[in-house]
């Protein structure tokens, strides 16, 4: 394996991780506010933006 194939999976890892992360408390605090849970598309349309906002930033210095 080579050495930039090694260093993208660790950025996808470090991305997806973020991004559930990221999404999971959005969530969180939406629900916390009193607001109602969203359907599956308010939930998906926002992790994918962030996962590919957090795949794109990780391992940048910002």
């Amino acid at each position: 394996m080579s050495t930039a194939g090694s260093a993208g999976r660790v950025r996808v890892l470090r991305g997806t991780l973020v991004a559930a992360l990221t999404t999971g408390v959005a969530l969180a605090s939406h629900v916390a506010g009193g607001g109602s849970g969203p359907g599956w598309l308010g939930v998906a349309a926002p992790w994918a933006l962030s996962l590919w906002l957090s795949t794109l930033l990780a391992g940048r210095r910002v």
